[in-house]
């Protein structure tokens, strides 16, 4: 991850920097040291094909999945033609639910809530209907989120993605000592490492506070990006070029280069914590997307 500005504390932002694929900024800059609705559908008629002509509000890039949650009634599941419950293989079905609610949201009236419960490797989660593979490896994803607490220090997940990188396990978004990471399963490496300034160098949430979220994946390349309120995150960024303490570990599994399916959102611990959050306005497209 080239080019490199002093430390920060936990929760600072990297500066735009490398390009990701559809004139995205990935945040090459760095922190010294750190280790991270509309229906969519061919003609906006199903959620699983690329090119839906759906507008993200001002930004030029075309939706190839979005959900606001609208559409479905307070209380019950999310549009059934866009998510499905996913449930890990192997593992014991959690009760808890995700499910549309009225009580918070970014936009509109409508949020995804999720309960997530506390246990090893437990998971409530969505899975979205959309097949990545239809957005020939430029993957860019747009999400609000809202946490009803800070992160906590145990590992945890809230974005999971199917790779076939790593024999079907999980390319993963979520936290660890209080701030955001990408996390291989295979290796269990993490993007940025969990040094100190690789923790100064990713984002800490604010509790009941929404953010804007986005992702990229470049599967080409293997470069990975992420952005908080418009501004890359400098801790979850890999460019290609090792750093110390933000992808050079990352970048030890020469010619890792995600391929990822599909993409679930909610909650998965592997330390015993529980939390409550929100998902709002959801988006996938082959280009930047942005918080507008």
């Amino acid at each position: 991850m080239g080019g490199s500005s002093s430390g920060g504390r936990a929760g600072s932002l990297g500066s735009g920097g490398a390009t990701l694929g559809g004139g995205a900024g990935a945040g090459a800059g760095t922190s010294a040291g750190g280790s991270g609705g509309s229906s969519a559908g061919s003609g906006g008629s199903s959620a699983g094909s690329a090119g839906s002509g759906v507008s993200s509000g001002g930004t030029g890039s075309t939706l190839f999945f979005s959900d606001d949650f609208e559409s479905a009634a307070v209380g019950g599941p999310p549009d059934t033609a866009k998510w499905s419950r996913f449930q890990l293989t192997g593992v014991a079905a959690v009760t808890a639910a995700a499910t549309v609610d009225d009580s918070e949201h970014h936009g509109g009236g409508h949020s995804l809530k999720t309960v997530g419960v506390a246990g090893y490797s437990t998971y409530t989660a969505m899975k979205a209907t959309a097949a990545l593979s239809a957005l020939n490896g430029k993957i860019f994803a747009r999400m609000f989120i809202r946490f009803a607490a800070a992160l906590p220090a145990a590992h945890t997940g809230f974005a999971l993605l199917t790779d076939s990188s790593q024999a079907g396990k999980m390319l993963r978004i979520g936290g660890q000592n209080g701030v955001m990471q990408w996390n291989r399963e295979d290796g269990d490496d993490t993007l940025p490492d969990q040094s100190p300034a690789g923790i100064a160098a990713s984002y800490a949430p604010t509790a009941n506070k929404w953010f804007c979220f986005e992702f990229s994946i470049d599967q080409t390349t293997g470069n990975l990006g992420a952005w908080v309120d418009g501004t890359a995150v400098s801790g979850m960024t890999n460019d290609g070029t090792p750093t110390q303490d933000l992808d050079a570990r990352w970048l030890n599994k020469t010619g890792y280069k995600p391929n990822v399916q599909d993409i679930s959102i909610g909650w998965q611990d592997y330390g015993g914590a529980s939390m409550t959050l929100w998902f709002d306005d959801f988006a996938l497209s082959s280009s930047r997307i942005t918080c507008n």
